[in-house]
Protein backbone atom coordinates (compact mmCIF):
# COMPACT_ATOMS: atom_id res chain seq x y z
CA UNK A 1 0.00 0.00 0.00
CA UNK A 2 1.36 3.22 -1.28
CA UNK A 3 0.43 5.41 2.17
CA UNK A 4 1.55 8.96 0.57
CA UNK A 5 -0.64 8.24 -2.50
CA UNK A 6 -3.53 6.79 -0.39
CA UNK A 7 -3.43 10.03 1.69
CA UNK A 8 -3.64 12.69 -1.55
CA UNK A 9 -6.36 10.75 -2.79
CA UNK A 10 -8.06 11.09 0.05
CA UNK A 11 -7.24 14.99 0.24
CA UNK A 12 -8.38 15.04 -3.31
CA UNK A 13 -11.95 13.67 -2.67
CA UNK A 14 -12.41 16.06 0.05
CA UNK A 15 -11.78 19.10 -1.98
CA UNK A 16 -14.13 17.62 -4.49
CA UNK A 17 -16.91 17.61 -1.66
CA UNK A 18 -16.14 21.00 -0.50
CA UNK A 19 -19.06 22.28 -2.86
CA UNK A 20 -21.52 19.88 -1.47
CA UNK A 21 -20.69 20.92 1.99
CA UNK A 22 -21.03 24.04 1.50
CA UNK A 23 -24.15 23.45 -0.36
CA UNK A 24 -25.88 21.67 2.82
CA UNK A 25 -24.55 23.84 5.29
CA UNK A 26 -26.91 26.33 3.29
CA UNK A 27 -29.77 23.95 3.46
CA UNK A 28 -29.57 22.91 6.60
CA UNK A 29 -29.43 27.46 8.01
CA UNK A 30 -32.78 27.05 5.38
CA UNK A 31 -34.34 24.71 7.76
CA UNK A 32 -33.31 26.12 11.06
CA UNK A 33 -34.99 29.52 9.98
CA UNK A 34 -34.05 33.02 11.70
CA UNK A 35 -35.03 31.68 15.42
CA UNK A 36 -32.40 29.27 15.83
CA UNK A 37 -29.14 31.48 17.62
CA UNK A 38 -26.59 32.52 15.78
CA UNK A 39 -26.59 29.91 12.92
CA UNK A 40 -29.90 29.74 11.46
CA UNK A 41 -30.77 31.90 8.48
CA UNK A 42 -30.36 35.46 8.34
CA UNK A 43 -33.50 36.22 6.85
CA UNK A 44 -37.35 36.33 8.68
CA UNK A 45 -38.58 32.92 7.60
CA UNK A 46 -42.56 33.39 8.42
CA UNK A 47 -43.19 30.40 6.80
CA UNK A 48 -41.15 27.71 7.40
CA UNK A 49 -42.37 25.35 4.86
CA UNK A 50 -38.67 23.53 4.62
CA UNK A 51 -39.15 22.34 8.21
CA UNK A 52 -42.47 21.14 7.75
CA UNK A 53 -41.43 18.79 5.15
CA UNK A 54 -38.62 17.24 6.32
CA UNK A 55 -40.75 16.68 9.32
CA UNK A 56 -42.79 14.71 7.71
CA UNK A 57 -40.27 12.80 5.76
CA UNK A 58 -38.85 12.05 8.64
CA UNK A 59 -41.87 11.11 10.58
CA UNK A 60 -42.96 8.69 7.01
CA UNK A 61 -39.28 6.92 6.88
CA UNK A 62 -38.10 6.28 10.48
CA UNK A 63 -40.54 7.11 13.31
CA UNK A 64 -39.60 3.65 15.51
CA UNK A 65 -36.75 1.52 15.65
CA UNK A 66 -36.61 -1.34 13.41
CA UNK A 67 -37.85 -4.81 14.35
CA UNK A 68 -35.61 -7.65 13.07
CA UNK A 69 -37.32 -11.24 11.71
CA UNK A 70 -34.33 -14.13 11.41
CA UNK A 71 -36.11 -16.71 9.64
CA UNK A 72 -34.20 -20.35 8.87
CA UNK A 73 -33.80 -21.90 5.37
CA UNK A 74 -34.28 -25.45 7.11
CA UNK A 75 -37.39 -25.45 9.66
CA UNK A 76 -35.07 -27.88 11.94
CA UNK A 77 -33.11 -24.26 12.93
CA UNK A 78 -36.36 -22.73 13.53
CA UNK A 79 -35.73 -22.46 17.95
CA UNK A 80 -31.99 -21.24 17.21
CA UNK A 81 -34.11 -19.16 14.84
CA UNK A 82 -36.00 -17.56 17.60
CA UNK A 83 -33.24 -17.47 20.17
CA UNK A 84 -30.99 -15.37 17.14
CA UNK A 85 -34.06 -13.42 16.46
CA UNK A 86 -34.45 -12.25 20.06
CA UNK A 87 -30.49 -11.65 20.86
CA UNK A 88 -30.42 -9.51 17.83
CA UNK A 89 -33.50 -7.33 18.54
CA UNK A 90 -32.04 -7.25 22.23
CA UNK A 91 -28.97 -5.89 20.94
CA UNK A 92 -30.42 -3.28 18.20
CA UNK A 93 -32.82 -2.18 21.27
CA UNK A 94 -29.85 -1.82 23.91
CA UNK A 95 -27.23 0.63 21.41
CA UNK A 96 -30.87 2.39 20.89
CA UNK A 97 -30.00 2.32 16.63
CA UNK A 98 -33.60 4.28 16.06
CA UNK A 99 -30.88 7.58 16.93
CA UNK A 100 -28.32 6.45 14.33
CA UNK A 101 -31.07 5.59 11.36
CA UNK A 102 -33.50 8.93 12.09
CA UNK A 103 -29.90 11.12 11.82
CA UNK A 104 -29.10 9.01 8.97
CA UNK A 105 -32.45 10.01 7.30
CA UNK A 106 -32.47 13.43 8.09
CA UNK A 107 -28.84 13.32 6.66
CA UNK A 108 -29.88 11.67 3.87
CA UNK A 109 -32.74 14.53 2.98
CA UNK A 110 -30.38 17.24 2.90
CA UNK A 111 -26.96 15.24 1.15
CA UNK A 112 -26.37 11.65 1.80
CA UNK A 113 -26.97 9.00 4.87
CA UNK A 114 -23.80 7.43 6.29
CA UNK A 115 -24.36 4.35 9.13
CA UNK A 116 -21.18 3.32 10.37
CA UNK A 117 -21.41 -0.55 11.66
CA UNK A 118 -18.45 -2.28 13.62
CA UNK A 119 -17.83 -2.95 17.62
CA UNK A 120 -16.27 -1.56 20.43
CA UNK A 121 -12.57 -2.21 21.72
CA UNK A 122 -13.23 -5.13 24.17
CA UNK A 123 -11.67 -5.51 27.56
CA UNK A 124 -12.99 -4.14 30.68
CA UNK A 125 -12.54 -0.36 31.39
CA UNK A 126 -11.69 0.27 27.50
CA UNK A 127 -13.99 2.92 26.13
CA UNK A 128 -13.89 4.81 23.04
CA UNK A 129 -15.67 7.85 24.28
CA UNK A 130 -17.68 7.53 20.62
CA UNK A 131 -20.69 7.91 22.22
CA UNK A 132 -22.02 6.16 25.61
CA UNK A 133 -24.54 3.52 24.20
CA UNK A 134 -20.58 2.13 22.91
CA UNK A 135 -20.19 -1.20 25.71
CA UNK A 136 -16.92 -2.24 25.06
CA UNK A 137 -16.37 -5.61 22.82
CA UNK A 138 -20.18 -5.19 21.39
CA UNK A 139 -21.60 -4.16 18.09
CA UNK A 140 -22.19 -0.60 17.27
CA UNK A 141 -23.99 1.63 15.17
CA UNK A 142 -23.33 5.19 14.45
CA UNK A 143 -24.30 8.12 11.97
CA UNK A 144 -21.56 9.65 10.00
CA UNK A 145 -22.05 13.52 9.93
CA UNK A 146 -21.64 14.77 6.19
CA UNK A 147 -18.95 17.34 7.18
CA UNK A 148 -16.54 14.01 8.56
CA UNK A 149 -17.34 12.23 5.65
CA UNK A 150 -14.72 10.91 3.07
CA UNK A 151 -16.06 8.95 -0.20
CA UNK A 152 -14.06 8.15 -3.81
CA UNK A 153 -15.15 11.03 -5.59
CA UNK A 154 -13.29 9.51 -8.35
CA UNK A 155 -15.83 6.54 -8.22
CA UNK A 156 -19.08 5.89 -10.84
CA UNK A 157 -20.63 4.01 -8.15
CA UNK A 158 -20.68 2.65 -4.77
CA UNK A 159 -19.15 -0.56 -5.28
CA UNK A 160 -16.72 0.73 -7.30
CA UNK A 161 -15.18 3.01 -4.93
CA UNK A 162 -11.34 2.57 -3.72
CA UNK A 163 -11.98 3.89 -0.28
CA UNK A 164 -14.66 4.86 1.96
CA UNK A 165 -14.30 6.72 5.45
CA UNK A 166 -15.42 9.04 8.50
CA UNK A 167 -13.92 11.97 11.27
CA UNK A 168 -14.28 10.80 15.01
CA UNK A 169 -12.81 12.04 18.39
CA UNK A 170 -11.31 8.90 20.91
CA UNK A 171 -9.99 9.19 23.82
CA UNK A 172 -6.04 9.34 24.16
CA UNK A 173 -6.08 6.62 26.38
CA UNK A 174 -8.13 4.30 24.58
CA UNK A 175 -5.65 4.57 21.92
CA UNK A 176 -2.62 3.86 24.27
CA UNK A 177 -5.17 0.80 25.30
CA UNK A 178 -5.47 -0.37 22.09
CA UNK A 179 -1.20 0.17 21.30
CA UNK A 180 -1.35 3.00 19.50
CA UNK A 181 0.81 5.69 20.81
CA UNK A 182 1.99 9.55 20.58
CA UNK A 183 -0.98 10.94 19.10
CA UNK A 184 -1.72 14.13 20.44
CA UNK A 185 -4.85 15.89 21.39
CA UNK A 186 -7.00 18.20 19.11
CA UNK A 187 -8.92 21.41 19.61
CA UNK A 188 -12.73 21.21 18.40
CA UNK A 189 -12.30 23.21 15.51
CA UNK A 190 -15.80 24.40 14.26
CA UNK A 191 -14.36 24.64 10.46
CA UNK A 192 -13.03 21.91 7.28
CA UNK A 193 -9.78 21.88 6.38
CA UNK A 194 -10.70 23.65 3.23
CA UNK A 195 -12.11 26.70 5.25
CA UNK A 196 -15.77 26.19 4.98
CA UNK A 197 -17.83 25.86 7.96
CA UNK A 198 -19.60 22.91 9.57
CA UNK A 199 -22.80 22.49 10.21
CA UNK A 200 -21.72 22.06 13.74
CA UNK A 201 -20.94 25.81 13.62
CA UNK A 202 -24.30 26.48 13.59
CA UNK A 203 -24.85 26.24 17.26
CA UNK A 204 -22.24 29.39 17.24
CA UNK A 205 -21.77 32.78 16.07
CA UNK A 206 -20.07 32.28 13.26
CA UNK A 207 -18.45 28.87 13.51
CA UNK A 208 -14.96 29.97 13.99
CA UNK A 209 -14.71 29.05 17.30
CA UNK A 210 -11.43 26.32 17.97
CA UNK A 211 -11.79 24.61 21.61
CA UNK A 212 -10.24 22.49 23.72
CA UNK A 213 -13.41 20.33 25.45
CA UNK A 214 -13.71 18.78 28.76
CA UNK A 215 -11.20 15.65 28.16
CA UNK A 216 -8.52 15.71 25.74
CA UNK A 217 -9.57 13.98 22.50
CA UNK A 218 -7.51 12.84 19.46
CA UNK A 219 -9.18 13.33 15.67
CA UNK A 220 -8.84 10.67 13.77
CA UNK A 221 -9.95 8.81 10.33
CA UNK A 222 -11.41 5.50 9.91
CA UNK A 223 -10.84 4.36 5.89
CA UNK A 224 -12.35 1.14 4.74
CA UNK A 225 -10.22 0.01 1.50
CA UNK A 226 -12.26 -2.75 -0.74
CA UNK A 227 -10.08 -4.07 -2.49
CA UNK A 228 -7.63 -4.71 0.21
CA UNK A 229 -10.44 -5.56 2.67
CA UNK A 230 -8.52 -3.94 5.20
CA UNK A 231 -9.44 -0.66 7.59
CA UNK A 232 -6.30 2.32 7.92
CA UNK A 233 -6.69 4.69 10.93
CA UNK A 234 -5.06 8.14 10.26
CA UNK A 235 -4.51 10.64 12.29
CA UNK A 236 -5.86 13.86 11.29
CA UNK A 237 -3.89 16.73 10.46
CA UNK A 238 -3.44 20.16 12.45
CA UNK A 239 -6.36 21.76 10.18
CA UNK A 240 -8.65 18.33 10.85
CA UNK A 241 -7.73 17.44 7.50
CA UNK A 242 -6.52 13.71 6.40
CA UNK A 243 -4.25 14.74 3.24
CA UNK A 244 -1.61 16.49 6.38
CA UNK A 245 -2.13 13.26 8.56
CA UNK A 246 -0.69 9.88 9.51
CA UNK A 247 -1.33 6.68 9.57
CA UNK A 248 -1.51 4.97 12.95
CA UNK A 249 -2.24 1.22 12.05
CA UNK A 250 -3.88 -1.00 9.67
CA UNK A 251 -6.19 -3.89 10.20
CA UNK A 252 -7.76 -6.70 8.41
CA UNK A 253 -11.94 -6.32 7.49
CA UNK A 254 -13.82 -9.44 8.22
CA UNK A 255 -17.14 -7.75 7.80
CA UNK A 256 -19.50 -7.61 4.83
CA UNK A 257 -17.54 -6.59 1.30
CA UNK A 258 -18.84 -3.18 1.44
CA UNK A 259 -17.38 -2.46 4.29
CA UNK A 260 -18.70 -1.19 7.23
CA UNK A 261 -20.56 1.76 6.23
CA UNK A 262 -23.89 1.13 5.02
CA UNK A 263 -25.72 4.26 2.82
CA UNK A 264 -29.18 5.90 2.41
CA UNK A 265 -29.55 8.36 -0.86
CA UNK A 266 -33.16 8.89 -1.88
CA UNK A 267 -32.01 9.98 -5.99
CA UNK A 268 -28.63 9.82 -7.05
CA UNK A 269 -27.85 11.11 -10.46
CA UNK A 270 -26.45 8.87 -13.03
CA UNK A 271 -22.14 8.75 -13.02
CA UNK A 272 -23.04 10.96 -9.43
CA UNK A 273 -21.57 9.82 -5.61
CA UNK A 274 -23.35 12.42 -4.19
CA UNK A 275 -27.21 12.21 -4.69
CA UNK A 276 -29.85 14.60 -5.06
CA UNK A 277 -31.69 15.34 -1.73
CA UNK A 278 -35.43 16.50 -1.62
CA UNK A 279 -34.16 19.47 0.84
CA UNK A 280 -32.21 20.86 -2.65
CA UNK A 281 -35.07 20.20 -4.57
CA UNK A 282 -37.51 22.05 -2.52
CA UNK A 283 -35.34 25.01 -1.52
CA UNK A 284 -35.76 27.16 -4.25
CA UNK A 285 -39.91 27.16 -3.94
CA UNK A 286 -39.21 27.69 -0.13
CA UNK A 287 -37.19 30.21 -0.21
CA UNK A 288 -39.63 32.01 -2.76
CA UNK A 289 -42.68 31.60 -0.94
CA UNK A 290 -40.86 33.62 2.23
CA UNK A 291 -39.50 36.17 0.09
CA UNK A 292 -43.34 36.56 -1.22
CA UNK A 293 -44.40 36.44 2.42
CA UNK A 294 -41.58 38.89 3.50
CA UNK A 295 -42.83 41.58 0.88
CA UNK A 296 -46.32 41.01 1.91
CA UNK A 297 -45.87 41.75 5.56
CA UNK A 298 -44.28 44.88 4.78
CA UNK A 299 -47.29 45.96 2.99
CA UNK A 300 -49.54 44.95 5.75
CA UNK A 301 -47.22 47.50 7.66
CA UNK A 302 -46.97 50.13 5.34
CA UNK A 303 -51.44 49.96 5.30
CA UNK A 304 -53.11 52.94 6.47
CA UNK A 305 -56.46 55.10 6.72
CA UNK A 306 -56.21 58.63 6.88
CA UNK A 307 -58.89 61.82 6.74
CA UNK A 308 -59.32 64.23 4.74
CA UNK A 309 -61.00 67.53 4.62
CA UNK A 310 -60.89 70.72 2.48
CA UNK A 311 -58.15 73.56 3.64
CA UNK A 312 -60.24 75.88 5.69
CA UNK A 313 -62.72 73.49 7.41
CA UNK A 314 -60.98 72.72 10.16
CA UNK A 315 -64.20 72.54 12.45
CA UNK A 316 -65.31 70.02 10.10
CA UNK A 317 -62.84 67.84 10.50
CA UNK A 318 -62.19 68.40 14.18
CA UNK A 319 -66.14 66.91 14.59
CA UNK A 320 -65.34 64.28 12.74
CA UNK A 321 -62.30 62.80 14.52
CA UNK A 322 -64.15 63.61 18.07
CA UNK A 323 -67.66 62.15 16.40
CA UNK A 324 -68.79 58.52 18.18
CA UNK A 325 -69.65 55.45 15.55
CA UNK A 326 -72.73 55.91 14.50
CA UNK A 327 -73.53 59.29 15.20
CA UNK A 328 -74.93 62.39 13.12
CA UNK A 329 -72.73 65.47 12.57
CA UNK A 330 -72.97 68.69 10.53
CA UNK A 331 -70.27 69.33 7.99
CA UNK A 332 -70.07 72.50 5.76
CA UNK A 333 -67.24 71.14 3.31
CA UNK A 334 -66.65 66.83 1.79
CA UNK A 335 -64.81 65.10 3.96
CA UNK A 336 -63.10 61.69 2.78
CA UNK A 337 -61.34 58.57 4.14
CA UNK A 338 -58.38 57.54 2.31
CA UNK A 339 -56.55 54.20 3.08
CA UNK A 340 -52.72 53.56 1.46
CA UNK A 341 -50.87 50.82 1.16
CA UNK A 342 -52.20 47.15 2.12
CA UNK A 343 -51.76 43.97 0.98
CA UNK A 344 -51.31 43.25 -2.74
CA UNK A 345 -54.12 40.80 -3.67
CA UNK A 346 -52.43 39.31 -7.02
CA UNK A 347 -48.98 39.06 -4.94
CA UNK A 348 -51.21 36.73 -1.84
CA UNK A 349 -52.82 34.89 -4.62
CA UNK A 350 -49.23 34.33 -5.65
CA UNK A 351 -48.29 33.04 -2.48
CA UNK A 352 -51.33 30.50 -2.18
CA UNK A 353 -49.90 29.27 -5.55
CA UNK A 354 -46.62 28.83 -4.27
CA UNK A 355 -47.49 27.44 -0.68
CA UNK A 356 -49.83 24.97 -3.07
CA UNK A 357 -46.98 23.77 -5.96
CA UNK A 358 -44.93 23.27 -2.41
CA UNK A 359 -46.84 20.53 -1.35
CA UNK A 360 -47.35 19.01 -4.75
CA UNK A 361 -43.57 18.77 -5.62
CA UNK A 362 -43.02 17.66 -2.21
CA UNK A 363 -45.47 14.82 -2.78
CA UNK A 364 -49.05 15.86 -1.47
CA UNK A 365 -47.30 17.05 1.43
CA UNK A 366 -50.54 18.06 3.12
CA UNK A 367 -51.98 14.59 2.90
CA UNK A 368 -48.55 12.79 4.07
CA UNK A 369 -48.76 15.32 6.95
CA UNK A 370 -53.03 15.01 8.12
CA UNK A 371 -52.43 18.95 7.21
CA UNK A 372 -56.03 19.59 5.88
CA UNK A 373 -58.57 17.82 3.77
CA UNK A 374 -58.21 17.17 0.33
CA UNK A 375 -61.04 16.08 -0.94
CA UNK A 376 -65.15 16.12 -0.63
CA UNK A 377 -65.79 12.59 0.37
CA UNK A 378 -64.27 9.65 3.01
CA UNK A 379 -63.40 7.59 -0.29
CA UNK A 380 -61.28 10.31 -1.99
CA UNK A 381 -59.55 11.07 0.88
CA UNK A 382 -58.29 7.62 1.07
CA UNK A 383 -57.73 7.16 -2.63
CA UNK A 384 -55.37 10.55 -1.85
CA UNK A 385 -53.51 9.36 0.44
CA UNK A 386 -52.70 6.19 -0.96
CA UNK A 387 -51.82 8.18 -3.95
CA UNK A 388 -49.71 10.11 -1.86
CA UNK A 389 -48.05 6.99 0.02
CA UNK A 390 -47.43 5.47 -3.22
CA UNK A 391 -45.41 9.15 -4.04
CA UNK A 392 -43.29 8.45 -1.23
CA UNK A 393 -42.61 5.00 -1.40
CA UNK A 394 -39.70 5.21 -3.34
CA UNK A 395 -38.01 6.32 -0.11
CA UNK A 396 -39.78 4.57 2.28
CA UNK A 397 -38.49 1.35 0.53
CA UNK A 398 -34.70 2.73 0.31
CA UNK A 399 -35.25 3.49 4.09
CA UNK A 400 -35.82 0.30 4.56
CA UNK A 401 -33.35 -1.62 2.64
CA UNK A 402 -31.18 1.09 4.13
CA UNK A 403 -32.10 -0.17 7.63
CA UNK A 404 -32.45 -3.85 6.54
CA UNK A 405 -28.76 -3.91 5.63
CA UNK A 406 -27.25 -1.94 8.98
CA UNK A 407 -29.47 -4.87 10.96
CA UNK A 408 -28.33 -7.79 8.83
CA UNK A 409 -24.84 -6.65 9.59
CA UNK A 410 -25.22 -6.63 13.22
CA UNK A 411 -26.59 -9.86 12.75
CA UNK A 412 -23.10 -11.35 11.86
CA UNK A 413 -21.71 -9.56 14.89
CA UNK A 414 -24.33 -10.92 17.50
CA UNK A 415 -23.64 -14.33 16.19
CA UNK A 416 -20.25 -14.09 16.05
CA UNK A 417 -19.66 -12.86 19.66
CA UNK A 418 -18.48 -15.19 22.15
CA UNK A 419 -20.16 -13.76 24.77
CA UNK A 420 -23.45 -15.40 26.16
CA UNK A 421 -26.01 -13.04 25.53
CA UNK A 422 -28.85 -12.81 27.79
CA UNK A 423 -32.44 -13.27 26.77
CA UNK A 424 -36.03 -13.68 27.48
CA UNK A 425 -38.30 -16.68 26.42
CA UNK A 426 -41.70 -17.36 26.68
CA UNK A 427 -43.21 -20.55 27.86
CA UNK A 428 -46.66 -21.10 28.98
CA UNK A 429 -47.28 -17.61 29.70
CA UNK A 430 -44.44 -17.13 31.93
CA UNK A 431 -41.32 -15.22 30.84
CA UNK A 432 -37.63 -17.04 31.75
CA UNK A 433 -34.28 -15.70 31.65
CA UNK A 434 -32.35 -17.42 29.05
CA UNK A 435 -28.84 -17.48 26.94
CA UNK A 436 -27.88 -17.30 23.37
CA UNK A 437 -24.67 -19.44 23.90
CA UNK A 438 -21.96 -19.83 21.20
CA UNK A 439 -22.69 -23.76 21.67
CA UNK A 440 -26.14 -23.58 21.25
CA UNK A 441 -25.91 -21.65 18.02
CA UNK A 442 -26.38 -24.42 15.43
CA UNK A 443 -25.11 -23.80 11.48
CA UNK A 444 -23.59 -21.25 10.50
CA UNK A 445 -24.85 -17.07 10.11
CA UNK A 446 -25.49 -18.22 6.02
CA UNK A 447 -28.62 -20.82 7.51
CA UNK A 448 -30.29 -17.61 8.31
CA UNK A 449 -32.26 -15.01 6.64
CA UNK A 450 -32.66 -11.55 8.65
CA UNK A 451 -34.98 -8.96 7.26
CA UNK A 452 -37.20 -6.05 9.06
CA UNK A 453 -40.95 -6.18 9.85
CA UNK A 454 -43.03 -4.91 7.25
CA UNK A 455 -43.67 -1.25 8.12
CA UNK A 456 -41.79 -1.48 11.51
CA UNK A 457 -40.56 2.05 11.33
CA UNK A 458 -43.32 3.56 10.38
CA UNK A 459 -45.26 5.14 12.99
CA UNK A 460 -48.73 3.97 13.99
CA UNK A 461 -50.99 5.71 16.86
CA UNK A 462 -52.91 3.91 19.28
CA UNK A 463 -55.92 4.32 17.27
CA UNK A 464 -54.81 2.59 14.47
CA UNK A 465 -53.22 -0.55 16.23
CA UNK A 466 -57.18 -0.20 17.90
CA UNK A 467 -58.72 0.23 14.71
CA UNK A 468 -55.88 -2.82 12.79
CA UNK A 469 -57.01 -5.46 16.24
CA UNK A 470 -60.94 -4.41 16.01
CA UNK A 471 -60.69 -5.26 11.94
CA UNK A 472 -58.77 -8.56 12.84
CA UNK A 473 -61.19 -9.46 15.43
CA UNK A 474 -64.49 -9.07 13.28
CA UNK A 475 -63.04 -10.57 10.19
CA UNK A 476 -61.68 -13.14 11.26
CA UNK A 477 -60.83 -14.27 14.80
CA UNK A 478 -64.13 -14.35 15.96
CA UNK A 479 -65.29 -16.06 12.45
CA UNK A 480 -63.23 -18.21 12.88
CA UNK A 481 -62.91 -19.59 16.35
CA UNK A 482 -65.48 -22.64 16.07
CA UNK A 483 -62.41 -23.93 13.68
CA UNK A 484 -59.92 -23.50 16.45
CA UNK A 485 -60.59 -26.75 18.68
CA UNK A 486 -58.62 -25.94 22.03
CA UNK A 487 -58.73 -22.26 21.45
CA UNK A 488 -61.32 -19.16 22.23
CA UNK A 489 -61.32 -15.40 21.52
CA UNK A 490 -59.71 -13.44 25.37
CA UNK A 491 -62.85 -10.96 25.22
CA UNK A 492 -61.66 -9.89 28.31
CA UNK A 493 -58.16 -9.57 27.69
CA UNK A 494 -59.36 -7.88 24.22
CA UNK A 495 -61.22 -5.17 26.56
CA UNK A 496 -57.86 -4.55 28.13
CA UNK A 497 -55.91 -3.92 25.25
CA UNK A 498 -58.82 -1.85 23.54
CA UNK A 499 -58.79 0.20 27.04
CA UNK A 500 -55.40 0.82 26.64
CA UNK A 501 -55.21 1.80 23.28
CA UNK A 502 -57.84 4.34 23.74
CA UNK A 503 -56.76 5.83 26.90
CA UNK A 504 -59.87 5.22 28.43
CA UNK A 505 -59.34 2.55 31.18
CA UNK A 506 -62.78 2.67 32.08
CA UNK A 507 -63.73 0.59 29.24
CA UNK A 508 -62.11 -2.63 30.81
CA UNK A 509 -64.64 -2.31 33.83
CA UNK A 510 -67.58 -3.13 31.10
CA UNK A 511 -67.36 -6.73 30.61
CA UNK A 512 -68.21 -8.63 34.24
CA UNK A 513 -69.15 -11.99 34.91
CA UNK A 514 -72.56 -13.03 34.62
CA UNK A 515 -74.50 -14.33 37.66
CA UNK A 516 -75.95 -18.02 37.33
CA UNK A 517 -79.14 -17.37 36.38
CA UNK A 518 -77.97 -14.95 33.53
CA UNK A 519 -75.29 -18.26 32.04
CA UNK A 520 -79.26 -20.17 32.33
CA UNK A 521 -80.87 -17.43 30.27
CA UNK A 522 -78.13 -17.46 27.99
CA UNK A 523 -77.64 -20.76 27.33
CA UNK A 524 -81.59 -21.21 26.50
CA UNK A 525 -81.37 -18.18 24.51
CA UNK A 526 -78.67 -19.96 22.06
CA UNK A 527 -80.28 -23.34 21.86
CA UNK A 528 -83.27 -21.80 20.89
CA UNK A 529 -81.98 -19.09 18.57
CA UNK A 530 -82.29 -20.09 14.68
CA UNK A 531 -79.17 -20.47 13.26
CA UNK A 532 -78.43 -17.25 10.82
CA UNK A 533 -78.60 -17.41 7.39
CA UNK A 534 -75.17 -17.57 5.53
CA UNK A 535 -76.65 -15.15 2.64
CA UNK A 536 -76.02 -11.27 3.64
CA UNK A 537 -76.85 -8.11 2.02
CA UNK A 538 -74.27 -5.43 1.81
CA UNK A 539 -75.11 -1.74 1.54
CA UNK A 540 -72.79 0.64 0.24
CA UNK A 541 -73.16 4.31 1.71
CA UNK A 542 -70.88 7.25 0.19
CA UNK A 543 -70.41 9.87 3.03
CA UNK A 544 -69.79 13.05 1.43
CA UNK A 545 -68.15 16.10 3.15
CA UNK A 546 -69.14 19.61 2.85
CA UNK A 547 -67.15 22.47 1.60
CA UNK A 548 -64.50 22.55 -0.82
CA UNK A 549 -61.11 21.15 -0.66
CA UNK A 550 -57.74 23.44 0.02
CA UNK A 551 -57.22 23.35 -4.16
CA UNK A 552 -60.98 24.41 -4.51
CA UNK A 553 -60.38 27.21 -2.04
CA UNK A 554 -57.12 28.41 -3.19
CA UNK A 555 -58.84 28.93 -6.78
CA UNK A 556 -61.93 30.73 -5.24
CA UNK A 557 -59.64 32.85 -3.13
CA UNK A 558 -57.49 33.73 -6.59
CA UNK A 559 -60.84 34.54 -8.33
CA UNK A 560 -61.67 37.35 -5.92
CA UNK A 561 -58.45 38.68 -5.37
CA UNK A 562 -57.84 38.51 -9.37
CA UNK A 563 -61.31 41.04 -9.29
CA UNK A 564 -59.11 43.74 -7.36
CA UNK A 565 -56.62 44.01 -10.81
CA UNK A 566 -53.46 45.87 -9.33
CA UNK A 567 -55.39 47.92 -7.02
CA UNK A 568 -53.69 47.77 -3.51
CA UNK A 569 -56.97 48.55 -1.69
Amino acid sequence: MDESRLLLALGNSRRMMQPFRVQRQGLVKQYLGGRHGDGGSRRQTPLNLMRMAMTIYRRQLAARAPLAIVTPYDPVLAPVGDDFERALNLATKEMRIEIAIEAAVTEALFMVGIVKVGLSPGGKGVADSTGVLHDPGLAFADSVDFDDLVMDMEASREDRQQFMGDRYEITLDALKKMGIKGVKAHRVRRMNEGGDEKVLGNQTSGGMHDERGYIDMAQVWDVFLPLEQKIVMVESGEDGGIETGRILRTVDWTGPELGPYHKLAFETPPGSMIPSAPAANLADLDAMTNAVMRKLLRQAERQKTVGTFVGGSEGDGGRVINANDGEMIQVDSKVDEVSFGGVHGPSLAFLMQLKEMFSYMGGNLDSLGGLGRQANTVGQETLIARASNMMVADMQDRATNFAQGIVRHIGTLVWDNPVPIRITKESGGIRIPWEFKPEGREGTIDDFEITIGPNSMQSRTPQERLATMSDMMTRFFIPMSSQMPGKKVDMERFAGIAARYANTPELSQVIVDLTDEEKKAQQSQSSDRPLQSPVTTRTNIRESISGTGPGGQADAMRDILATAGGSNA
